[in-house]
């Protein structure tokens, strides 16, 4: 497909991506089967931020120390 737009295969950067290629495609289909929510849930599993406040909204005590209301 993109070598007939003339964009040559790079293997070094298909590798790099590769698992971020392979994620995206299982969230999208993830999305397909059953709902939208489950394609975020799959991009972001790996993402520390997105862990990290699910975490803090687990534990109220946590959470409002967080926002400076204790």
């Amino acid at each position: 497909m993109g070598e007939e737009a003339g964009i040559k295969f790079d293997r070094a950067q298909f590798d790099i991506s590769k698992d971020e290629i392979l994620k995206i495609l299982k969230a999208l289909v993830a999305n397909n089967y059953w709902q939208t929510t489950e394609y975020f849930r799959i991009v972001n599993d790996d993402d520390y931020e997105i862990k990290r406040a699910l975490e803090l909204l687990a534990d109220p005590v946590e959470y409002r120390k967080t926002l400076g209301l204790q």
